[in-house]
């Protein structure tokens, strides 16, 4: 493809009227050498976040600010939009209640030009706006760096399988810069109506991408709302954590032993997560989620991770005692731990 820009910046929004302000100002610099566009995507907003925006773009007229308007689909359907209309050579996503300096996402796009890459891979740390001194680095990015921050390129299945491996696997898009062409010519984008896309997509991503860089000094600041209303997962969650699982299993049938079992690991992971939230679910959607979990053959993936638990034994608990699962399962999670040093 043909690119217009060096970089597009591509932002979902919905209802974000007190935060849509700082992260677009954060993104308006005239030192970057460059071409660079910022297009952001309204979701159907109905607060004002819409005005705020095109008062943003009135006033900094001389930026290729592009500001598209469709009805609500959500965050996938959002960022599969902003990104039909990216003529950037590489993209990067980024979340309208968080933000980053322009000159942060300049410097990944230096390195992936430097080294051809498929993907950068950033780091940033926990922000909070009200009480500062409790921002923190990324878990994540401390034991990335010790292994990978060395400006070496790595293939995407190497350093998919060291994160799961050393549980500092994160799965958001948003603190990494993506090569449009790349995207394009392996058809990824986000899968639409589920939540946990990013589980999807990175996997995807890191099973195809044959050189990735990791700099950990890059500052994405993922905002944390100190007493905002945490939503409690419901069965949904559940019923898109299991087509998560389907469309991993069609990875393992692609690709070597090593990224297999790292997919399977994290399968095993996100099985383990959907019977967490089935502990706030009612009697019949617990009998609803038994079921469902009954078309997913652990027994191939235990035997690719290469230990052996029984599962049945674990839904049986989760069905019918509840304080007797969770006993069962802090057990597990403590000798998992002495052995593998996983989970």
């Amino acid at each position: 493809m043909e690119s217009l820009y060096e970089l597009s910046i591509v932002i979902p929004v919905y209802n974000v009227e007190l935060y849509i302000e700082q992260c677009i100002n954060n993104l308006i610099c005239d030192n970057i050498p460059i071409g660079y566009e910022i297009i952001i995507v309204n979701d159907g907003s109905t607060d004002s976040s819409r005005n705020i925006i095109i008062n943003i773009i009135d006033k900094n007229s001389d930026f290729n600010i592009k500001l598209l308007d469709k009805d609500n689909g959500g965050l996938s359907s959002a960022r599969n939009y902003g990104l039909n209309f990216a003529k950037g050579r590489y993209v990067f996503f980024l979340d309208s209640d968080d933000f980053i300096n322009i000159n942060e996402i300049y410097r990944m796009y230096n390195a992936a030009i430097n080294y051809n890459c498929d993907l950068i891979l950033g780091n940033g740390q926990f922000y909070y706006e009200e009480d500062r001194k409790n921002n923190k680095p990324f878990y994540a990015g401390r034991k990335l760096e010790r292994k990978f921050g060395t400006q070496q390129v790595y293939s995407g299945k190497r350093i998919f399988e060291y994160m799961i491996k050393k549980n500092c696997y994160k799965m958001e898009v948003w603190d990494r810069l993506y090569k449009n062409e790349f995207l394009i010519k392996n058809s990824i984008h986000f899968m639409e109506g589920i939540l946990h896309e990013d589980e999807l997509f990175t996997p995807n991503v890191f099973s195809i991408a044959e050189r990735v860089l990791y700099i950990g000094n890059i500052k994405y600041n993922y905002r944390q709302r100190i007493g905002s209303i945490t939503k409690v997962p419901g069965i949904k969650n559940c019923k898109d954590y299991i087509k998560v699982i389907s469309q991993l299993d069609n990875l393992i049938l692609n690709n070597c032993d090593i990224f297999n079992k790292a997919i399977s690991e994290r399968i095993v992971q996100l099985y383990f997560r959907i019977v967490q939230v089935t502990f706030v679910l009612n009697e019949d959607e617990k009998k609803e989620v038994s079921e469902m979990l009954k078309t997913i053959d652990l027994n191939k993936y235990k035997n690719l991770i290469g230990f052996n638990i029984n599962y049945k034994l674990r839904e049986f608990l989760l069905i019918k005692n509840e304080r007797l699962y969770i006993l069962f399962y802090k057990i597990y999670k403590k000798i998992r731990k002495k052995l593998t040093g996983k989970l």
